[in-house]
């Protein structure tokens, strides 16, 4: 169901807000870019069928601390990129949002040994999950060598966004015959910042 707003609301038979199909959390450069690998960055997408304001969206860590407070808009089947500290994160595609993830600049601000983000909205009930990855996401679970692995700083890609996102099987290392976008030394990001998912376009009819 869906608000005055336009925003997706909890209803009488789900009070929280557990989706993978609507706002999620699509993609995560969980290691950063070979450029520096303090510089994060995460993408959202929206698999639902109205444009949605972010205004009280907020990506928040496992001990409840805020690492992003979302801002502006994201347009129906679109991409939102956050990238961390600046607009060369990512340098060829223009972030929709810049934060410091809540961390000092030579911090890391997503782990790279485990993780767990989720994506949370305030409402007049409280605030509601609207997505969330696996508990203690470990990324490197999924590489085939650990050590190319994280040479290469592949992100995690979700294979489809309408499957949750808690689901360890609904995701894996950036496909790396798919990648999008150079970093701040316009070097390759293994990984597709700001277009569908190379492990989605696998699936493709």
């Amino acid at each position: 169901a869906y608000d005055s707003a336009g925003q997706v609301v909890a209803t009488a038979t789900s009070p929280t807000i557990r989706i993978g199909n609507s706002l999620v959390i699509n993609e995560i450069g969980w290691r950063g870019t070979s450029a520096t690998d303090t510089r994060e960055w995460i993408e959202l997408y929206n698999n639902g069928p109205r444009e949605l304001s972010l205004n009280d969206f907020a990506i928040r860590d496992g001990d409840g601390n805020t690492v992003v407070q979302l801002s502006g808009t994201i347009s129906v089947r679109s991409y939102y990129l956050i990238e961390r500290g600046d607009d060369t994160v990512v340098s060829d595609v223009s972030a929709n949002l810049i934060s410091d993830f809540s961390k000092s600049a030579d911090e890391d601000a997503i782990f790279d040994a485990e993780f767990y983000l989720e994506l949370t909205r305030q409402t007049g009930d409280g605030e509601k999950v609207f997505d969330r990855t696996p508990s203690n996401f470990n990324p490197r679970v999924y590489c085939k060598n650990d050590e190319e692995c994280l040479s290469l700083y592949q992100s995690a890609e979700r294979y489809f966004p309408e499957n949750l996102g808690d689901d360890l099987r609904n995701w894996d290392i950036g496909d790396d015959g798919w990648s999008n976008g150079l970093n701040s030394e316009e070097l390759k990001i293994h990984g597709t910042p700001g277009q569908r998912n190379g492990h989605n376009r696998v699936f493709q009819v």
